[in-house]
Formats: C-alpha cells, structure tokens, sequence
C-alpha cells in the first residue's frame, strides 16, 4: 500500500506522518512515542515527565481527574523542543491526583 500522511501502515493510534516526525518506525506498531520516564522529585509534591524531543517539536502537557475521561485539559502548551528528551516539572498541586499526556505538534 502507499504511505502518506494520512495513512497508517502499522494501524498504531499515529500517522505516518506523525510517525515520521516523532522518529518512530511507522511499519511497526510497537514503535511508539511515549513518556519516558515519570519520576517525583526528592522534595515537595511535584512530578518531572521525560519524553523523546525532535528538532522543531513543540509540546503540550494535558491533565485529567480520569484515566478513560476524555476531558484531557492544557496546563502547559508550547513547550519547546530539546533534544535528546525534553523535560517538565508539575507544579505542586498535588499532582498525584491527575492522569497526564503529553501531545507533539509542528510549526
């Protein structure tokens, strides 16, 4: 079949498009961008996300009270790109209560 932007070789939850600017193997359904690491700081209440960052890459962490809930709302947009990884810190606000994502985007 023939790849373009909107299609979907691996059948993953991304396009080959989006595969192609996160550096992940759009015929391989278990290459995936993700979180890479979700750790609490040593002090205080706060929580540091990790993810893969690409060149030109903007980033923006969402929040819910539920993990199936759709209502996935912004507390950090337009986070720009640091590759290797890219790394955000959660204010303290007892973050132990949220679900987080973390969605890319391009210029």
């Amino acid at each position: 079949s023939v790849m373009d932007a909107a299609s979907n070789q691996d059948g993953d939850a991304l396009t080959d498009l989006e595969e192609y600017r996160t550096q992940t193997n759009p015929n391989d359904p278990l290459s995936q961008w993700r979180v890479v690491e979700l750790l609490p700081p040593l002090s205080s209440n706060e929580l540091r996300l990790t993810w893969p960052s690409q060149i030109n890459g903007r980033y923006r962490v969402m929040a819910s009270l539920s993990l199936t809930s759709p209502d996935y709302q912004p507390i950090a947009d337009d986070i720009a790109a640091t590759p290797p990884l890219n790394e955000w810190t959660a204010p303290p606000v007892n973050p132990s209560n949220l679900f987080y994502r973390v969605e890319a985007y391009w210029d």
